[in-house]
C-alpha cells in the first residue's frame, strides 16, 4: 500500500504555513465485531475511534466536521460512499485526515503495480477471511489501488495549501488468532488467492522491484496537490497488534501512540518528530513491530495549528460524584497521585502560586478525575487551568509467565518470586517468558527474543542467582524506558556514523537502518552556551541495556562537551544481534552523572547516580515499584533524547 500511495502521488511539496479559515476534517473507519461467517477475530477498533475522535476534538476538529464509520456501517459499499462523501465535504486548504482500524490482508495483485505481486488491502466488515475458488475472491477488499484513487481524489481537493494525514492500523501479514503473549493479531497470513499464485508472488518479486524502481522515476510532481504524510503500524512482514493499556482497554498499537503523540506535541514541531515520538512509544509496547511512516514528514503538524498546550490542562467539570474532572490523563502524562495547582486561566501574576491543589484520584486515557477540598462554582469552570506541580509515574513491576516441565524448579520459583515486590507472575501477558525443560532454562521476552541461556544443573543457589540477576537488569531496563525529561534550555543531540564517517539518514519508510557487522562512531553536538554532561544508553531488543558512554578510558567528569562544540567519540562499536529496534537513549544534565553507578556512590560524591538521575525524572530511588512523585522543578537540569535503529542481517 505504501509503495502504491507514493508511485500514484508523486513527490511531495513543502506546506506554506498555517491558512486563515482552515477547516480541520477526519474520517474515522473502525471495526470491531465483525460478522461470524467472515471468520475474522473480533478486534477492540471502537475504542481507537473513541480515543482519536477525542484528541482531535481537542485540537480543534469539531464534532460535526469529524464522520464515523463503524461495524456493519463499515461493508465495502460503505466505506466508498463515506469516502465520496468526505470527498465532497473538503475544501482548498484544509486538513484532513483519513483513520482505519480493522484487519488487514494481502491479495494477488490486479494490475502488476506492487513489488511482491500482491495488493495491501483493509477489510471490510462484508470481506469474508478464506478465498473460496468461483465464490469469493476479495471483491469486498479495500485494495491499495481503490484506497490511492481515494487519496488522489482527497488531495486534489485540498489543493496545494492543504494537508493530508493517512494512518492505518491493521497489519498486512501475521497471524489471525492470537499473537504472542496473547495480543490480538490485526490481520492473517491466509491470502486472498490460490496457492499457485502464492507461489507466483514469491518468484516474481525480484523482477517487479527492478520494475518498481524503473516507474518511480516516471511520477509526476503533484505540484497541484496537497502534502500527504502516512502512517502505518508496521512493514508488510509484520504483525501489528492491539494491547492492554495503563486501564485495561484494549486498542490498536499504532491508534494509541499516534494520539499520545499528538497530545504531546509542542508548537512547531513536524510530522518527523511525530515519528519519532510513535517509534518510542511503540518500541514499549510491541517492539517487534516497526512502525512505517512516508510523505512529506518535515512539514509542521497541522500546519502548526495545534493546541499552545504549555502545561497547561484544561478542567472540564464535575462528574456524578461531584469530583473534579481535567480534559488529561495518561495519553498527557497524568497517573494516579499527581499533584495539580490550579490556576486562573488571564492572570498571568500567579504563574507560581495556585489557589489551590488537587490530587489524581483515577484516571484514563484523555480523563482524569482531581481529588480536592476547594469547591469551583460551576458557572466558573472555563476559568480555571490546571498545571502539574509534582508528577507521579505509575507501579513499575516485571511481569513473567513460567513454563516449565520440571514441577519441582517451577516450584521453587513461583516461592521465590513471591518474596520479590517488583516482580509479578502473569499467564495472560506477561513481559518476559521463564522456559525451563530437561537441563536447560531460557529466558525470553514477549515476542520470543531470547535474553539469556543456561543450565539449571549448575548449583541452585547460582542458576537462582543468576535468573534475578538477569530479571534485575530486565527491571531496570523498563525503568529507562519511561525516563522522560525535557528541558528546552539543554539542546544536546547525536548522530550514529556509519563506518565511523557516514551519517545514517532515514529511508522512505522514515526508519533508521544499521547492518550486523558494521562499525559505528558516535557524534555528539552541544548547541546550547553551556558546558554538558551526558550518559548514552543502548536497549537492545532482547531488552538488555549496556551504559556505552562513558566508557573507558573516559570518566563521567570526561564525557561532557563544551558550549556549540561537535565532537565524534573516537571509539569503534560492533554492530552484532540480536535483530530488530534497538533504541538509544542519550541523557544529559549539567553535572557530571554516571548510570553505570549502583546506590553506592561513595568516593564519588560529586558524581551524580543512576539512582539519584531517577530520582530527578519523577522515580523514587528507595523503592521503584510504587507510584513516586518529585517535584517537577527537580528535573530542569535533565534532558532525554531517544533515538531508534534497525539492526538487520
Amino acid at each position: 500500500m505504501r509503495a502504491v500511495i507514493i508511485l500514484i502521488f508523486g513527490f511531495l511539496l513543502q506546506c506554506p504555513s498555517q491558512l486563515i479559515g482552515q477547516t480541520k476534517r477526519a474520517l474515522i473507519v473502525g471495526i470491531s465485531d465483525y460478522p461470524a461467517y467472515t471468520d475474522w477475530e473480533d478486534l477492540h477498533s471502537f475504542n481507537d475511534v473513541n480515543l482519536l475522535t477525542s484528541v482531535l476534538r481537542v485540537e480543534g476538529f469539531d464534532s460535526i466536521n469529524i464522520a464515523i464509520i463503524k461495524d456493519d456501517q463499515a461493508t465495502k459499499s460503505g466505506i466508498m460512499s463515506a469516502i465520496e462523501k468526505f470527498k465532497n465535504s473538503l475544501n482548498s486548504g484544509d486538513i484532513a485526515l483519513f483513520h482505519f482500524s480493522g484487519h488487514g490482508q494481502q491479495k494477488t495483485d490486479s494490475n502488476g503495480d506492487e513489488v511482491d505481486g500482491l495488493d495491501e488491502c483493509i477489510v471490510s466488515f462484508d470481506s469474508p477471511k478464506k478465498y473460496k475458488k468461483g465464490i469469493y475472491s476479495g471483491e469486498n477488499l479495500i485494495t491499495d489501488d481503490e484506497l490511492g484513487i481515494a487519496i488522489y481524489d482527497w488531495r486534489n481537493k485540498l489543493g496545494k495549501a492543504g494537508q493530508l494525514i493517512v494512518t492505518i492500523d491493521a497489519c498486512h501479514s501475521g497471524s489471525a488468532t492470537r499473537g504472542m503473549s496473547n495480543l490480538t493479531a490485526r490481520g492473517t497470513e491466509l491470502k486472498m488467492m490460490e496457492s499457485e499464485d502464492i507461489k507466483h508472488s514469491v518468484d516474481s518479486k525480484l523482477e517487479r522491484e527492478i520494475n518498481q524502481t524503473e516507474s518511480n522515476e516516471q511520477v509526476h510532481s503533484g505540484d497541484k496537490l496537497a502534502s500527504l504524510i502516512a502512517f502505518f503500524g508496521s512493514a508488510q512482514h509484520q504483525l501489528n497488534y492491539e494491547f492492554d493499556d495503563e486501564n485495561g482497554d484494549s486498542r490498536g498499537v499504532l491508534s494509541y501512540t499516534f494520539a499520545k503523540g499528538i497530545q504531546n506535541l509542542k508548537r512547531g514541531e513536524s510530522y518527523r518528530d511525530l515519528f519519532e515520538y510513535i517509534k518510542f512509544e511503540m518500541n514499549k509496547i510491541s517492539p517487534s513491530q516497526e512502525p512505517q511512516a512516508e510523505g512529506d514528514l518535515d512539514v509542521e503538524v497541522f500546519f502548526g495549528n495545534i493546541v499552545d498546550r504549555k502545561d497547561e490542562i484544561q478542567v472540564k467539570g464535575y462528574n456524578e460524584n461531584g469530583n473534579l474532572v481535567l480534559y488529561a490523563g495518561t495519553l498527557q502524562g497524568l497517573y494516579s497521585g499527581t499533584k495539580l495547582g490550579f490556576f486562573k486561566k488571564f492572570d498571568s501574576t500567579l504563574v507560581d502560586s495556585p489557589l489551590f491543589f488537587g490530587i489524581v484520584e483515577s484516571v484514563k486515557a484523555n480523563l482524569s478525575v482531581i481529588k480536592t477540598d476547594h469547591v469551583i462554582s460551576i458557572d466558573s469552570i472555563n476559568f480555571f487551568k490546571a498545571r502539574i506541580i509534582e508528577k507521579s509515574y505509575p507501579s513499575t513491576k516485571l511481569s513473567l509467565q513460567i513454563k516449565s516441565n520440571i514441577p519441582q524448579l517451577t516450584s521453587q520459583l513461583q516461592k521465590e518470586f513471591s518474596k520479590i515486590n517488583w516482580i509479578t507472575l502473569d499467564d495472560l501477558s506477561p513481559q518476559f517468558i521463564i522456559e525451563a525443560e530437561n537441563t536447560i532454562v531460557k529466558i525470553k521476552t514477549k515476542e520470543g527474543i531470547l535474553v539469556e541461556e543456561f543450565s539449571h544443573k549448575m548449583s541452585e543457589e547460582f542458576y537462582f542467582n543468576r535468573i534475578i540477576q538477569i530479571l534485575s537488569k530486565l527491571f531496570q531496563t523498563g525503568i529507562l524506558l519511561q525516563l522522560k525529561a525535557y528541558n528546552p534550555n539543554i539542546s544536546l543531540d547525536f548522530e550514529i556514523l556509519q563506518d565511523g564517517s557516514n551519517s545514517i539518514k532515514p529511508d522512505k519508510s522514515g526508519n533508521m537502518r544499521l547492518k550486523v557487522g558494521s562499525k559505528i562512531k558516535f557524534k555528539i553536538i552541544n548547541k546550547s552556551a553551556q558546558r554538558l554532561y551526558y550518559n548514552l544508553v543502548d536497549i537492545q531488543p532482547n531488552h538488555l541495556h549496556a551504559v556505552i558512554l562513558p566508557q573507558f578510558p573516559y570518566t563521567a567528569k570526561e564525557t561532557s562537551i563544551g558550549p556549540y562544540e561537535e565532537l565524534i567519540i573516537p571509539i569503534l562499536f560492533d554492530i552484532a544481534p540480536p535483530l530488530g529496534a534497538e533504541l538509544f537513549k542519550l541523557i544529559t544534565a549539567t553535572e557530571a552523572f554516571d548510570l553505570r553507578l549502583s546506590n553506592t556512590t561513595r568516593g564519588l560524591a560529586t558524581i551524580t547516580s543512576f539512582d539519584q538521575i531517577l530520582k530527578k525524572c519523577g522515580f523514587e530511588s528507595n523503592d521503584m515499584t510504587r507510584a513516586a512523585s518529585e517535584s517537577q522543578t527537580s528535573i530542569d537540569d535533565v534532558h532525554i533524547q531517544s533515538k531508534i535503529y534497525y539492526i538487520e542481517e
